[in-house]
């Protein structure tokens, strides 16, 4: 049992005195190769608390504050911060859950009745561009809300308007997340049932962790902006791996 105890609490391999941070690409691959295990303990505790379905609201904040904390390298007891992030977030997320549903499922249905009308009216192409442009940033602002949830302190209407506000800073970094989150379950089903380890073990952590380093600084803006009475601040310690410069 020691080996076990010893592999669990042994210190990381840290980063060289004088040595420059990563960043961009650099920055996550780093993350991962530090965090790795961590990654797979908070993916099987994601796994198990979404188990009843009607916690899994809830389990996506805690994913979310948890994989915040990994990303910006913070000290994290993955089974206490986890826990924590659960209980406090249970009531409001399952509540936006319900609203980001309800509003996901409209988009959807608008999406698919203009795909039918524009099969037989080149009239209908522009209002289904609309409404897939829509869905998308439904989506977005689904994304930013659960983050701010997790990691935000602050009313509900606050966050809202938060997250609202930070769909139209850098959507293209969030949309790439999406992307490869996409790709990974799309190479899930396509190597069904031999991937199913991959779920388990590490699809749901990995992906939360592509959207957290794309969420971070969108958000830290649009709060920074808020808080000092509409004077931009750049945040100075944000990583930011999907901004073009840091490639």
């Amino acid at each position: 049992m020691n080996w076990w105890l010893n592999f669990y609490f042994a210190e990381g391999p840290g980063i060289e005195p004088g040595q420059p941070k990563p960043r961009g690409w650099r920055l996550l691959l780093s993350t991962l190769s530090r965090e790795w295990w961590n990654l797979i303990v908070l993916n099987l505790l994601f796994v198990a608390a979404c188990l009843p379905l009607v916690t899994a609201p809830a389990a996506v904040a805690a994913l979310f504050r948890v994989t915040e904390r990994i990303a910006g390298d913070q000290p994290c007891d993955i089974f206490r911060e986890f826990r924590l992030a659960f209980i406090s977030a249970f009531g409001r997320a399952t509540i936006v859950a319900a609203l980001m549903a309800a509003l996901l499922s409209l988009g959807g249905l608008a999406v698919m009745t203009y795909a039918k009308a524009a099969n037989g009216h080149l009239l209908f192409v522009l209002p289904l561009a609309m409404a897939i442009a829509v869905e998308s940033l439904l989506l977005i602002f689904g994304c930013n809300l659960f983050y701010l949830l997790a990691n935000k302190q602050g009313g509900l209407a606050q966050l809202i308007k938060a997250a609202a506000l930070s769909v139209f800073v850098r959507p293209l970094a969030v949309f790439a997340a999406l992307a490869a989150n996409a790709v990974i379950w799309l190479l899930h089903v396509a190597g069904y049932p031999s991937t199913v380890l991959f779920a388990v073990l590490a699809n749901f952590s990995f992906g939360a962790l592509l959207l957290v380093f794309a969420l971070r600084e969108p958000v830290s803006q649009v709060l920074d902006l808020q808080l000092h009475g509409g004077a931009a601040v750049r945040p100075q310690h944000v990583n930011r791996p999907w901004a073009g410069q840091d490639f």
